[in-house]
């Protein structure tokens, strides 16, 4: 992990608490709640990519996953459907956190969940 490993470390901790967390509310179907655990977790473990990679400056959401498409996806680094997975689940956190009127449902619940996992164990092996 080199020269940033304790923050990386951090950040791999606040996915794991993240994804933990997103768990328990499915069966409680907080859904919107449950999108926003689940996206933060690939929020954290995609922070402590770039950390690892010395890119400790990039710490906006939406600055995050574009500097991901631009310096990882489009290098090659990291397959594109990573990226939408992210993408994705960034938009429906927006909409779970912001509108008003719009209720997510188990369905994208669940799939944000599956998303977040494989991300998280695509990052993992990444930062190994």
């Amino acid at each position: 992990m080199g020269k940033y490993r304790e923050e990386v470390k951090g950040w791999i901790e606040k996915d794991e608490r993240s994804i933990e967390v997103a768990e328990s509310l499915l069966e409680s179907q907080y859904f919107p709640e449950f999108i926003v655990r689940s996206y933060y977790g690939m929020f954290y473990i995609t922070r402590g990519l770039l950390v690892n990679d010395g890119i400790t400056k990039v710490t906006k959401h939406s600055s995050v996953i574009a500097f991901l498409g631009k310096n990882y996806v489009k290098t090659g680094r990291i397959d594109k459907d990573i990226h939408k997975m992210l993408t994705e689940a960034f938009n429906l956190r927006q909409k779970s956190d912001y509108e008003l009127f719009w209720e997510a449902d188990r369905k994208n619940a669940e799939r944000i969940l599956k998303n977040a996992k494989i991300v998280v164990e695509k990052f993992k092996n990444f930062l190994k």
